[in-house]
């Protein structure tokens, strides 16, 4: 047994900021931590290849539209 593990804890709250941060977490004992989505890797090969095609793509459409907008305001 572990004599540092903590098996149990209690807070004090003061003042009225009414946040809570959890700066880091471990899994428990045995256990593997979770993937998050963010970071699972079920996501690769060609479907990684046309999500950032078509980001790129929207992004390129996104500058087609800004620019087209800017020269139309400064024609009117």
């Amino acid at each position: 047994m572990n004599p540092f593990a903590l098996t149990s804890a209690t807070a004090v709250i003061t003042g009225s900021d009414g946040t809570f941060d959890l700066a880091q977490t471990c899994p428990a004992a045995g256990g593997t931590p979770a993937s998050l989505p963010v970071t699972d890797a079920g996501i690769s090969g060609p479907t990684l290849g046309r999500l950032a095609a078509t980001g790129g793509s929207l992004v390129a459409v996104g500058l087609v539209l800004l620019l087209a907008q800017r020269r139309r305001r400064f024609v009117a």
